[in-house]
């Protein structure tokens, strides 16, 4: 089963449009392949995320994650 937690949440920019909002989130993820082989994945991480006012509606437009490289191994 997978989850994640946010552990802290912060405003770094507010605008009428648009809003950046960065994060501290804690991922407990499981990913199985098409072995069925299971990854297990328990990071604490950080993501910026770009949220856009789309037809007066909040959407995540784009998002960073400096730890990709972390998340993503080729075995």
């Amino acid at each position: 089963m997978s989850n994640y937690e946010f552990i802290d949440i912060s405003l770094q920019l507010e605008e009428e449009e648009r809003k950046i909002i960065s994060t501290s989130e804690f991922w407990n993820l499981t990913v199985r392949d098409s072995k069925n082989d299971h990854y297990h994945y328990h990071i604490m991480n950080n993501q910026t995320y770009f949220l856009k006012k789309i037809a007066n509606v909040w959407k995540i437009w784009d998002n960073y994650n400096p730890n990709t490289q972390e998340l993503v191994k080729i075995k």
